[in-house]
């Protein structure tokens, strides 16, 4: 489709002005409502033919989304056009730039600045969260500061209702990159903990004025389990803000904030979180059972044994041979190694288990992070 020009009236009600920013299948303009005689913004679809479908459905969305909230700090959506080739929503028009830009052209935020921002979008996202909305794409883009100071929330395209069903297909991500949080980088459902993981890495670039460490621009920055501390980069920064927003940040979502109101709480009383901060995260807890090969040993060991027989009439009889001696091992192995014993504590609900031998000299290798989270999933599982 053309796009709008400045000076054109766009379906004999929007006088266009001016272009104010572009997005991935987006680009938004300053106009003049000549309905309800006031200014407002324009997001105007410009997504490429083989997404028009989808593009158009997560306008409607963020329609859907944004009309059940009334806040003040996100962007109001006024409007749903969808006229044939042309489709773009009508929404207020804040008199500033968003913090991705502001961030290019000013530097870093004072931490007054940064303080008052983490309370507006927190409290937006609060009031989200409440309305069983997500947000999953808050990033520096999409936060808009006016030109008093006041901090914006936008862009609900990417939003969850809890009521609907995701867009998303099979081992897709919704969201960017950088401020994906570790288990939505690995394909696990997001929750009030993503949006502020997501808001946490943008504080952190907020007052530094750069992303924590990233290993490749294609992947998010690298999990740390003690969360990302931007004093490391602004010394000047009080312990208490450097601590939240690593609490917010944390590799594992159970040692997050559980809420945004803890967040919130957090900020606007200026201490540290009421969850310590650990050095290193506990051992999973595993179910009480007999000491003793795990039941778990047995399944796995006869489905090799199916396996390799079923690919030893599939596609060679040298499977026969190699599957007896793997299972084998992994029987000694399981024997030694992948067995529980009670630990010297109890706590009202049942004995608490550790791993020991070879086992947990590895698990103990693992660093902190998505990794460890996994391998803890399955030997719970597999108690």
């Amino acid at each position: 489709m053309n796009l709008p020009e400045p000076g054109q009236r766009l379906l004999g009600r929007f006088d266009i002005e001016a272009e104010l920013g572009r997005g991935g299948h987006s680009v938004v303009y300053a106009a003049r409502d000549l309905k309800l005689r006031a200014e407002v913004a324009l997001k105007v679809l410009v997504p490429p033919p083989n997404a028009v479908v989808e593009a158009k459905e997560r306008l409607r969305r963020e329609v859907e989304a944004v009309r059940t909230l009334h806040h003040p700090n996100i962007v109001a959506v006024h409007d749903l056009i969808d006229d044939g080739p042309q489709a773009f929503i009508v929404m207020d028009r804040v008199d500033g730039s968003d913090l991705a830009s502001l961030l290019r052209t000013n530097g870093p935020l004072k931490l007054e600045q940064a303080l008052r921002l983490g309370q507006e979008i927190g409290a937006a996202l609060a009031a989200a969260h409440q309305s069983g909305i997500l947000h999953r794409d808050v990033k520096p883009a999409n936060i808009l500061l006016d030109r008093r100071g006041k901090a914006w929330l936008a862009d609900f395209g990417s939003a969850r209702l809890t009521s609907q069903s995701t867009m998303t297909r099979t081992g897709g991500l919704v969201g960017t990159v950088a401020y994906l949080s570790p288990e939505v980088w690995l394909g696990g459902r997001p929750d009030v903990r993503t949006d502020l993981y997501a808001l946490g890495v943008s504080l952190f670039e907020a007052v530094t004025g750069r992303l924590p460490l990233v290993a490749s621009p294609h992947l998010p920055p690298t999990p740390d389990a003690k969360g990302f501390h931007p004093a490391t980069l602004r010394p000047d920064l009080p312990p208490w803000f450097d601590q939240i927003i690593a609490m917010a940040t944390r590799a594992e979502p159970r040692y997050r904030f559980a809420t945004t109101a803890q967040f919130l709480d957090a900020l606007a009383e200026r201490r540290f979180p009421s969850q310590p901060i650990q050095d290193v995260a506990p051992a999973p807890s595993v179910a009480p059972g007999t000491a003793g090969t795990p039941v778990g040993l047995f399944v796995l060991i006869a489905g090799i044994l199916a396996v390799g027989a079923m690919a030893g009439i599939a596609a060679s009889p040298h499977f026969f041979w190699a599957t007896p001696a793997v299972a084998g091992l992994l029987w000694r192995a399981g024997r030694k190694s992948l067995t529980v014993e009670p630990s010297p504590g109890f706590n009202p609900t049942g004995s608490q288990w550790e791993l020991t031998g070879a086992t947990a000299a590895i698990y103990n290798r693992i660093p902190p992070g998505p990794a460890r989270v996994l391998v803890e999933d399955v030997l719970v599982l597999a108690r």
